[in-house]
């Protein structure tokens, strides 16, 4: 008798265990579909919206910092000038530098020749055409993947000519690795 009792209890028990199973399985199920559905929208065209607006607003923030870094330190244009020449100068720009050289961004101050004056951050090497150049934004390939790279010329007064912009005295370049996703 014993040995009949204890074969109906386990089939019920298995039955318990599987419906529990399949309870939980249903909820982990619907509960991923809802926030799939509340995270990238109903169709796959929704999908796709999202996805491209998400990247458009990281790009636009990518771009706006390294536009703001460049700016910054062209502003300086006087202790660019005076950096190829005059030691204090040049440190005062790595110092600047240092201020706007944040997380991954790196920040390079290039004289009017194209020669590195002071850098903070992990600069890539650009070609010189590139640094000496019309103001640019572009992509470059980097060591740990593409960066994304703002060239912002760095003018000065003409010499004989007072409020006349003739000279370029040199470049500001502000870059910062691209996200990017790694296959499993």
């Amino acid at each position: 008798m014993l040995l009949t009792s204890i074969r109906m209890r386990v089939p019920v028990r298995q039955w318990r265990f599987v419906g529990w199973f399949l309870a939980f399985a249903f909820l982990a199920g619907g509960s991923g579909a809802a926030y799939e559905y509340a995270r990238l929208g109903g169709s796959a065209a929704a999908a796709t919206d999202q996805v491209t607006n998400e990247v458009r607003q990281a790009f636009s923030e990518i771009t706006s910092t390294l536009e703001q870094a460049a700016t910054g330190v062209a502003r300086e244009h006087d202790l660019v000038v005076r950096a190829a020449t005059d030691p204090a100068a040049a440190r005062t720009l790595f110092d600047l530098l240092n201020q706007w050289a944040k997380d991954d961004r790196a920040v390079t101050v290039y004289g009017a020749d194209g020669t590195p004056l002071a850098w903070s951050g992990r600069p890539s090497d650009l070609p010189r055409p590139s640094v000496s150049g019309p103001e640019a934004l572009l992509i470059a390939p980097g060591p740990s993947g593409p960066r994304l790279v703002r060239v912002q010329p760095v003018t000065g007064e003409h010499p004989e000519r007072p409020g006349e912009v003739a000279r370029r005295v040199g470049s500001i370049v502000a870059e910062t690795p691209l996200p990017v996703t790694r296959p499993n």
